[in-house]
């Protein structure tokens, strides 16, 4: 990645990929987790690096997404020590019942509406 993202895409599954897609064809430049983690690699350094330049920590919320994974925990934690924006982006057919813990604290935006979001 030649540029410092400011964004971190946090989800998988073909949802992840179509949203990663999306934002990066709007210009802006964006970590996908797990797409673009390196495979055999440890992801937490990566992870942790990039989360110091990010501005923004996206994460997918859905079917298919799991909002306790290690990577979303190991951001939370960042996020609450640093004050970085974090938003849950709802998939479609996602309910504010899939939100819990700490994302529930955030306001959601719907995947049709990231291009509001200044990331």
């Amino acid at each position: 990645m030649s540029t410092a993202p400011s964004a971190i895409l946090l989800g998988s599954g073909p949802a992840a990929f179509d949203v990663a897609r999306q934002i990066r064809e709007s210009g802006v430049a964006l970590y996908w987790a797990q797409g673009d983690e390196v495979p055999g690699a440890s992801w937490m350094p990566a992870l942790e690096s990039v989360l110091e330049s990010a501005r923004t920590v996206l994460v997918l919320v859905g079917p298919g997404q799991d909002t306790r994974d290690a990577r979303v925990s190991l951001a939370l934690d960042h996020v609450v020590a640093t004050g970085k924006r974090m938003i849950p982006v709802f998939l479609k057919d996602a309910k504010s019942a899939d939100l819990a813990g700490f994302l529930a604290t955030r306001m959601p935006v719907h995947v049709d509406e990231l291009h509001r979001c200044r990331l």
